[in-house]
């Protein structure tokens, strides 16, 4: 899976999205000292927001450095079914009379064919990866395998693309107010109320509508 493999790259240390005049290996700390990278932190849109990828969208980034910036919406659900349905639709091997419920979220517009899954690191696969904050990220084929036989995690997202940025855009655009920017709550994360999700997530940075 292609997204998956970007990842591995980023938690390898291997520069995501390079370009720009971004420096290898420069300081990620600001002025007073801490850490200038929003991994594991919410982008949530401005109200004001109009382009149809992002609008009202709430973004978990998961990863941030000089060359760029990867994150997944987690505020867009696009179909839920028995996960035995995509094992056939994504020939997967395994139980494909499996009813456990699976959800599929819009990650975002870059490589929509790819998908992964976002999950707690207490639940482990082959080709699960942490990317921090008591979080990672598994192939999806190694995951709704595991969901059909009861021994999947429980709580995760299935995701298909993601959002990217190149060196200092997502910067750009947060000082232009396109997005604001709050530290993640694990309970917005996995809830299933998706259609509060954007407005609670405004809230935790105290704006009112």
């Amino acid at each position: 899976m292609a997204i998956l493999k970007r990842l591995l790259m980023v938690v390898l240390g291997i520069g995501l999205l390079g370009g720009g005049d971004a420096k290898a290996g420069g300081d990620d700390t600001n002025p007073n000292g801490r850490s200038s990278s929003l991994t594991g932190r919410y982008l949530v849109a401005a109200p004001d927001m109009h382009d149809p990828n992002f609008r009202q969208s709430v973004i978990y980034l998961v990863h941030h450095d000089a060359f760029g910036a990867m994150g997944v919406v987690i505020n867009r659900l696009m179909a839920k079914g028995p996960v035995g349905r995509l094992l056939d639709a994504f020939s997967i091997e395994g139980d494909p009379g499996s009813d456990a419920l699976v959800k599929m979220h819009y990650g975002g517009p870059v490589e929509p064919e790819s998908s992964l899954v976002l999950h707690r690191s207490d639940y482990r696969a082959s080709t699960t990866t942490d990317i921090g904050h008591h979080l990672a990220v598994s192939s999806s084929d190694d995951v709704l395998a595991d969901l059909a036989l009861g021994k999947g995690p429980n709580e995760s997202l299935l995701i298909l693309g993601y959002a990217g940025w190149a060196s200092e855009q997502l910067e750009n655009e947060i000082t232009a107010g396109s997005w604001y920017v709050v530290d993640a709550d694990d309970t917005l994360l996995f809830d299933d109320d998706i259609a509060t999700k954007w407005r609670r997530a405004l809230a935790l940075r105290g704006f009112e509508l």
